[in-house]
């Protein structure tokens, strides 16, 4: 499970298990998925691990059972 922080307080969050990435907006009490399977961009994770965004909001995902970032 690997969590992200923004400057705005939105949390990213890896769920491996789900294989996808969801986004809690700052006071809002649901996720929004935002990659995997009927998510914002329909990329297929299979195993992300860890979840990052740059300066850009540039997403970078781990995927361990993909091997690749």
């Amino acid at each position: 499970l690997g969590l992200f922080v923004d400057l705005n307080f939105d949390l990213y969050v890896a769920d491996r298990f789900n294989r996808r990435i969801q986004l809690f907006k700052q006071g809002q009490p649901n996720a929004t998925t935002i990659v995997g399977n009927n998510g914002v961009y329909s990329w297929s994770l299979r195993g992300p691990r860890d979840v990052k965004l740059d300066a850009n909001r540039n997403i970078f995902i781990s995927d361990s059972d993909h091997s690749v970032i």
